[in-house]
C-alpha cells in the first residue's frame, strides 16, 4: 500500500504531502517523456489522496494525525488526484474527491496560508496547466486564477525582475526559489 513520500530519515514511516506532491511531478514528467510506469503506482496515488482527504475536502501537510487542511496542500492534493487521473486508465473521469477538494479550495480565502507563497504559485500553476484551464472550477464557484495571479505577481515585482517577500516564511529566506516558482506560474497560460 503507498504511503506516500517523505525524507528518507530512518524509521519515518509518516509521508507528507508536499514530498508526495514532488514525487507525484516527477513520475509524471517521467511518464510523459516516455518512461514506463507500473499502471498501479497511478491508482495507488489516486486512493492515498481520497484515503487522506479531510472531510472539509482538504488535504493536510502530514498525511496522518490531526493536522488542518491548507490551502497549499489543497492544491497539491488537487494536482496528484489531477495527475493519477490522466495517467490511470481505469479511471472513469475526475475521483468525486477531487470535486469535493475543489469546492474546498474555492470556497476558502484564497491566499497562501503563511507558509509559503511561492509554493502556492508553484502548485497553483501545475494544476491550471495539468487541467489545461485558467480557471478554476466547482459547481457554480470559479476563480480565474492566471489572470489575479498574473496580475498580482507584476504589480510585487521588483526593479531587478525578482520576487522576495518581506513577510517571515520560507519565501523571504529563499528569494531565488521565490523567483524561480514566480517565473513558472507566468509562464505559458494553460490552453484547452
Amino acid at each position: 500500500k503507498l504511503i506516500g513520500w517523505s525524507y528518507p530519515n530512518p524509521g519515518n514511516e509518516i509521508a507528507d504531502n508536499s514530498n508526495t506532491h514532488f514525487a507525484v511531478m516527477g513520475l509524471h514528467a517521467a511518464a510523459r517523456a516516455g518512461a514506463k510506469v507500473d499502471a498501479a503506482v497511478w491508482k495507488q496515488i489516486r486512493d492515498l489522496y481520497v484515503a487522506t482527504q479531510h472531510r472539509s475536502g482538504g488535504w493536510a501537510y502530514m498525511t496522518t494525525g490531526g493536522d488542518m487542511p491548507t490551502r497549499n496542500m489543497t492544491l497539491a492534493g488537487l494536482l496528484g488526484l489531477a495527475v493519477a487521473g490522466q495517467h490511470d486508465e481505469g479511471a472513469k473521469g475526475p475521483d468525486p474527491a477531487f470535486e469535493k477538494g475543489m469546492q474546498a479550495l474555492l470556497g476558502s480565502e484564497w491566499k497562501a496560508d503563511g507558509r509559503s507563497a511561492s509554493y502556492a504559485w508553484l502548485t497553483t500553476a501545475e494544476l491550471g496547466r495539468v487541467l489545461g484551464d485558467t480557471e478554476f472550477k466547482a459547481g457554480k464557484l470559479a476563480k480565474p486564477w492566471y489572470r489575479e495571479a498574473a496580475e498580482k505577481l507584476v504589480k510585487e515585482q521588483r526593479k531587478d525582475g525578482s520576487w522576495k517577500l518581506d513577510e517571515p516564511s520560507l519565501d523571504s529566506d529563499y528569494p531565488v526559489v521565490t523567483t524561480a516558482c514566480g517565473l513558472y506560474l507566468l509562464g505559458p497560460a494553460p490552453k484547452k
